[in-house]
């Protein structure tokens, strides 16, 4: 079993920013594992572009960044029975247009980083800072597909393999899993 960081393909595909930097602010204090679907609105979201940026191919995973996933109707289509017990699936309007493209509120959190073992860098309060190598306990990953950690419920949304396999059976694009973690290194050590 893997356990990957779920990340846009920014270089390749078109990822989404807001429209109204107020958006982006009142945000911040979503996303971090709770549910906030009574208190969601739907935010303006446009493609991202910097001056003299290329045109990009859409993909089904235009994300917002670390922990604000953006799935296509498509995405959201193929992955819905996993998604759905695992968060929610909140609307965004796109050009004017709502049911392109769904925010994810990942409320799945699981503790389970092993601190003992990991590298971790911490704040003088021992709250951590930042996880450099990430160690799982696999018993309480092993039936997770999409989730986060509350050391890092604020950044990183993890997915395993289940997740993964799923993508690619759908041929979804725009998705870059980062792997943090291998089951089979506990094996071999």
């Amino acid at each position: 079993m893997n356990v990957y960081n779920l990340k846009p393909q920014l270089r390749k595909y078109e990822t989404l920013t807001f429209i109204n930097e107020a958006d982006a602010v009142k945000t911040l204090n979503f996303f971090i594992g709770i549910p906030i679907q009574a208190h969601w609105f739907s935010i303006q979201a446009k493609i991202y572009r910097e001056d003299g940026d290329l045109e990009k191919p859409a993909s089904d995973f235009p994300s917002f960044g670390a922990g604000r996933p953006i799935f296509s109707a498509q995405a959201v289509g193929a992955l819905q029975d996993i998604l759905l017990p695992n968060g929610e699936i909140l609307p965004l309007t796109f050009e004017g247009k709502q049911d392109i493209y769904f925010a994810f509120n990942t409320t799945q959190v699981i503790d389970a980083l092993d601190e003992e073992n990991s590298e971790l860098e911490r704040f003088s309060s021992g709250r951590v800072m930042r996880i450099i190598r990430h160690e799982f306990f696999s018993n309480k990953v092993e039936e997770a597909t999409i989730f986060k950690i509350p050391q890092s419920a604020r950044s990183l949304v993890y997915v395993t393999d289940k997740f993964v396999e799923r993508v690619n059976k759908a041929g979804l694009t725009g998705f870059d899993f980062v792997s943090l973690w291998n089951e089979e290194h506990l094996e071999n050590n």
